[in-house]
Protein backbone atom coordinates (compact mmCIF):
# COMPACT_ATOMS: atom_id res chain seq x y z
CA UNK A 1 0.00 0.00 0.00
CA UNK A 2 1.38 3.63 -1.49
CA UNK A 3 2.05 6.12 1.65
CA UNK A 4 -1.05 9.06 2.61
CA UNK A 5 -0.32 12.23 0.77
CA UNK A 6 -1.54 15.59 1.73
CA UNK A 7 -3.62 16.80 -1.74
CA UNK A 8 -6.38 19.39 -2.42
CA UNK A 9 -9.76 18.15 -3.45
CA UNK A 10 -12.02 20.84 -5.57
CA UNK A 11 -15.44 19.47 -6.08
CA UNK A 12 -17.42 21.83 -8.50
CA UNK A 13 -20.91 22.27 -9.27
CA UNK A 14 -22.89 24.61 -11.51
CA UNK A 15 -26.53 25.53 -12.09
CA UNK A 16 -26.83 22.99 -15.64
CA UNK A 17 -25.59 19.76 -13.64
CA UNK A 18 -26.77 19.05 -10.87
CA UNK A 19 -26.26 15.81 -10.89
CA UNK A 20 -22.56 16.26 -12.66
CA UNK A 21 -20.36 17.74 -9.86
CA UNK A 22 -16.70 18.00 -11.32
CA UNK A 23 -14.10 16.59 -8.68
CA UNK A 24 -10.21 17.92 -9.28
CA UNK A 25 -7.09 17.04 -7.50
CA UNK A 26 -4.34 19.23 -6.79
CA UNK A 27 -0.58 18.89 -5.18
CA UNK A 28 -0.70 22.48 -3.68
CA UNK A 29 -3.73 24.70 -2.36
CA UNK A 30 -2.25 27.41 -5.13
CA UNK A 31 -2.72 25.32 -7.88
CA UNK A 32 -6.27 24.48 -6.73
CA UNK A 33 -7.05 28.51 -6.15
CA UNK A 34 -5.99 29.40 -9.61
CA UNK A 35 -8.28 26.67 -11.31
CA UNK A 36 -11.31 28.03 -9.93
CA UNK A 37 -9.95 31.40 -10.96
CA UNK A 38 -9.62 30.42 -14.53
CA UNK A 39 -12.83 28.50 -14.04
CA UNK A 40 -14.87 31.70 -13.23
CA UNK A 41 -12.68 33.74 -15.74
CA UNK A 42 -13.88 31.24 -18.55
CA UNK A 43 -17.78 31.21 -17.88
CA UNK A 44 -17.26 34.90 -17.70
CA UNK A 45 -16.05 35.14 -21.05
CA UNK A 46 -18.22 32.74 -22.68
CA UNK A 47 -21.62 34.40 -21.57
CA UNK A 48 -23.30 37.46 -21.61
CA UNK A 49 -23.83 39.01 -18.47
CA UNK A 50 -25.50 41.94 -16.51
CA UNK A 51 -24.35 41.38 -13.54
CA UNK A 52 -21.66 38.76 -11.61
CA UNK A 53 -20.37 38.32 -7.83
CA UNK A 54 -17.61 36.54 -6.51
CA UNK A 55 -17.92 35.75 -2.63
CA UNK A 56 -15.32 33.64 -0.72
CA UNK A 57 -16.98 32.15 2.43
CA UNK A 58 -15.91 30.93 5.45
CA UNK A 59 -16.78 27.08 5.52
CA UNK A 60 -17.89 24.61 7.86
CA UNK A 61 -16.63 21.27 8.54
CA UNK A 62 -13.25 19.67 6.81
CA UNK A 63 -13.83 21.86 3.94
CA UNK A 64 -10.96 24.59 3.71
CA UNK A 65 -12.54 27.05 1.42
CA UNK A 66 -16.13 27.90 -0.49
CA UNK A 67 -16.15 30.17 -3.62
CA UNK A 68 -19.41 31.16 -4.57
CA UNK A 69 -20.11 32.48 -8.43
CA UNK A 70 -22.99 33.90 -9.07
CA UNK A 71 -23.81 35.74 -12.59
CA UNK A 72 -26.94 37.25 -14.31
CA UNK A 73 -27.35 36.95 -17.87
CA UNK A 74 -29.33 39.50 -19.66
CA UNK A 75 -32.73 38.12 -19.26
CA UNK A 76 -31.62 37.82 -15.70
CA UNK A 77 -31.81 34.52 -15.07
CA UNK A 78 -29.51 33.63 -12.43
CA UNK A 79 -26.47 31.07 -12.67
CA UNK A 80 -24.18 29.88 -10.28
CA UNK A 81 -20.90 27.84 -10.02
CA UNK A 82 -20.12 26.58 -6.24
CA UNK A 83 -16.24 25.39 -5.70
CA UNK A 84 -15.61 23.70 -2.12
CA UNK A 85 -11.91 23.09 -1.52
CA UNK A 86 -10.91 20.09 0.79
CA UNK A 87 -7.51 19.39 2.18
CA UNK A 88 -7.04 15.45 2.64
CA UNK A 89 -4.56 12.68 3.19
CA UNK A 90 -4.95 10.06 0.63
CA UNK A 91 -3.32 7.01 -0.97
CA UNK A 92 -2.85 6.37 -4.80
CA UNK A 93 -5.56 4.21 -5.54
CA UNK A 94 -7.75 5.02 -2.80
CA UNK A 95 -11.61 6.10 -3.32
CA UNK A 96 -13.67 8.37 -1.85
CA UNK A 97 -17.58 8.19 -0.96
CA UNK A 98 -18.32 11.55 -2.09
CA UNK A 99 -22.22 13.45 -0.56
CA UNK A 100 -23.37 16.53 -2.08
CA UNK A 101 -27.16 18.18 -2.33
CA UNK A 102 -28.69 21.07 -4.65
CA UNK A 103 -31.57 23.74 -4.55
CA UNK A 104 -31.95 24.72 -1.44
CA UNK A 105 -27.44 25.56 -1.22
CA UNK A 106 -25.24 23.51 -2.49
CA UNK A 107 -22.65 21.80 -0.16
CA UNK A 108 -20.43 19.08 -0.53
CA UNK A 109 -18.59 16.62 2.21
CA UNK A 110 -16.65 13.70 2.11
CA UNK A 111 -18.33 10.27 3.86
CA UNK A 112 -15.19 8.02 3.39
CA UNK A 113 -11.69 7.26 2.21
CA UNK A 114 -10.99 3.71 1.44
CA UNK A 115 -11.46 0.89 -1.11
CA UNK A 116 -13.71 1.20 -3.72
CA UNK A 117 -15.69 -1.53 -2.15
CA UNK A 118 -16.09 0.14 1.35
CA UNK A 119 -16.73 3.58 -0.45
CA UNK A 120 -19.81 1.98 -2.72
CA UNK A 121 -20.80 0.36 0.73
CA UNK A 122 -21.16 4.12 2.26
CA UNK A 123 -23.13 5.28 -0.78
CA UNK A 124 -25.61 2.53 -1.00
CA UNK A 125 -26.41 2.93 3.09
CA UNK A 126 -26.31 6.44 3.24
CA UNK A 127 -28.62 6.26 0.44
CA UNK A 128 -30.32 3.87 1.61
CA UNK A 129 -31.00 6.22 5.13
CA UNK A 130 -31.74 9.01 2.93
CA UNK A 131 -34.72 7.21 1.42
CA UNK A 132 -35.71 6.16 4.89
CA UNK A 133 -35.28 9.47 6.27
CA UNK A 134 -37.79 10.83 3.58
CA UNK A 135 -40.04 7.93 3.34
CA UNK A 136 -39.49 7.64 -0.26
CA UNK A 137 -40.10 4.28 -1.92
CA UNK A 138 -36.85 3.03 -3.54
CA UNK A 139 -38.62 1.55 -6.17
CA UNK A 140 -39.27 4.97 -7.63
CA UNK A 141 -37.21 5.43 -10.54
CA UNK A 142 -38.18 9.13 -10.32
CA UNK A 143 -37.21 9.95 -6.79
CA UNK A 144 -34.54 7.27 -5.87
CA UNK A 145 -31.51 5.96 -8.45
CA UNK A 146 -28.45 4.01 -7.56
CA UNK A 147 -25.52 3.28 -9.70
CA UNK A 148 -22.25 1.45 -9.41
CA UNK A 149 -20.59 5.17 -8.78
CA UNK A 150 -23.52 7.32 -8.19
CA UNK A 151 -26.73 7.28 -6.48
CA UNK A 152 -29.60 10.32 -6.46
CA UNK A 153 -32.35 10.89 -4.75
CA UNK A 154 -35.22 13.04 -5.19
CA UNK A 155 -36.92 14.32 -1.89
CA UNK A 156 -39.04 16.74 -3.14
CA UNK A 157 -37.46 20.03 -1.79
CA UNK A 158 -34.03 19.12 -3.24
CA UNK A 159 -31.77 16.30 -4.87
CA UNK A 160 -29.47 14.59 -2.37
CA UNK A 161 -26.26 12.71 -4.03
CA UNK A 162 -23.19 10.38 -4.07
CA UNK A 163 -20.56 9.99 -6.33
CA UNK A 164 -18.05 7.53 -5.64
CA UNK A 165 -14.66 8.78 -7.36
CA UNK A 166 -10.84 7.25 -7.33
CA UNK A 167 -8.02 9.29 -6.39
CA UNK A 168 -4.84 8.70 -9.22
CA UNK A 169 -1.14 10.14 -8.05
CA UNK A 170 -0.94 10.23 -12.12
CA UNK A 171 -3.59 12.77 -12.29
CA UNK A 172 -2.83 15.06 -9.98
CA UNK A 173 -2.92 18.99 -11.06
Amino acid sequence: RSENMKVYLVCSLNDKDYMDPEFEFFKYFEDAHRCIKETIAESTMNNDISDKEVEYIIPLGNCITRVEYTFYDYDDNEHFIVFEVFEIEISDGDCLCMFHHAYNGVNFHIEKIGTLEECQNQMLDATAKIANDYDIDITDVDLFDVNEYDSCIDTGDEWKMHNVIQFNESEIK
